[in-house]
């Protein structure tokens, strides 16, 4: 009687929403891996005594999960890339 029909990928069966949910999971999986990064880069800067600009760790850590590979960057350039001034030097 009613017809339900799930759209798929170039007629292959495999439905839109398997896809787009590999996706997400593998994009969640990087932001995450990044963030765990981010995070232990930061912490280890700071038990290291180096001067680091931005906030800290926890804040990173939450910053990356939310904007990956883009926010782990600007962590880079902040805070390991020759645009910081204090590269190198202690408190």
């Amino acid at each position: 009687m009613f017809n339900i029909s799930m759209p798929t990928i170039a007629g292959n069966g495999l439905p839109m929403f398997i896809m787009w949910a590999v996706i997400a999971g593998v994009t969640l999986l990087i932001h995450f891996f990044f963030a765990i990064h981010v995070f232990r880069d930061c912490y280890h800067l700071r038990r290291l005594g180096e001067k680091s600009f931005g906030p800290g760790p926890v804040i990173w850590f939450f910053a990356t999960l939310i904007g990956g590979v883009f926010v782990a960057t600007a962590y880079w350039l902040i805070n390991h890339s020759s645009l910081n001034p204090n590269l190198g030097r202690t408190k």
